[in-house]
């Protein structure tokens, strides 16, 4: 992503990561257990090149959640910025001891897991700040569509015997 980041557009961004992912590291580096033996920037320094390209300007709100269920392991952190270009968002949901987990899932497929993949944060249910986040995020803004060209008629007639001349 670093050499190639250059979107053409603004782009709202969330992240939710947990910071004891065992798969996708926080501080960046090879992603564990691929197949494609990708590579991935420190969240920071992603979040960096997002508040860069969306011209966000100014420190983040933070809030810390409650901490719904002392039980899990797990507390969260969310800061969002002020609106960048556009009205673009940027919200990041650092879950301090959480693994590679969807937030407030449960059921035993999730508690399988866990062995592998780390705690799940049960402080937010995740797909709804999902839905909520990109709910609120503003229209994608296209550049105005370029006025086709306009090709010149061309003229059948064969040429008169003036012209050839």
């Amino acid at each position: 992503m670093a050499e190639r980041f250059k979107p053409s557009h603004p782009i709202s961004l969330l992240v939710i990561q947990g910071d004891a992912d065992p798969l996708v590291p926080i501080g960046g580096g090879a992603i564990a257990r691929s197949d494609r033996g990708g590579h991935v920037l420190a969240t920071e320094a992603m979040l960096k090149k997002y508040l860069a390209h969306n011209e966000v300007v100014g420190a983040p709100e933070v809030e810390q959640l409650a901490d719904a269920d002392p039980k899990d392991g797990t507390t969260t952190e969310v800061r969002r910025w002020p609106p960048g270009r556009d009205g673009v968002r940027v919200e990041y949901y650092l879950v301090r001891g959480g693994g590679h987990t969807m937030p407030g899932s449960s059921g035993l497929l999730a508690m399988e897991k866990q062995g592998r993949v780390g705690r799940v944060s049960r402080d937010f249910d995740g797909l709804e700040v999902i839905w909520r986040f990109f709910k609120q995020c503003p229209p994608r803004v296209h550049p105005a569509a370029s006025t086709p060209k306009k090709t010149p008629t061309v003229n059948s007639a064969l040429p008169s015997a003036e012209e050839k001349r």
